[in-house]
């Protein structure tokens, strides 16, 4: 009996050794999983943070794009305008010169 008393001690010792391995285990996975949780959130954040700052810089592409265009149109005006009543082009096969007025046959 006493032998059988000592193989059911170092048998309960044993699952004793194993549940407090398993307790470390689970510990381990617990602490990994709240980790990844917590790099996942930080990346969900810098992906909001970067999803905002790319919708600035569309936008701000857009505004750019609008005041070229908008340059494009005061420049041919003022084209149009600079130009009006001077002899056309092409009538003597001549051409303007830039920033003057002169009319070169």
């Amino acid at each position: 009996a006493s032998s059988h008393h000592k193989e059911l001690q170092d048998d309960i010792q044993l699952r004793e050794e194993e549940l407090v391995a398993l307790q470390g285990d689970v510990s381990f996975v617990r602490t990994e999983k709240e980790q990844r949780q917590s790099d996942y959130e930080d990346m969900l954040a810098q992906k909001e943070e970067l999803s905002d700052r790319l919708d600035d810089e569309r936008e701000a592409l857009s505004q750019v794009e609008h005041d070229r265009e908008e340059a494009l149109e005061t420049l041919e005006e003022a084209r149009v305008s600079h130009f009006d009543g001077l002899p056309t082009p092409g009538l003597q096969g001549g051409r303007y010169l830039p920033r003057c007025q002169a009319y070169i046959v």
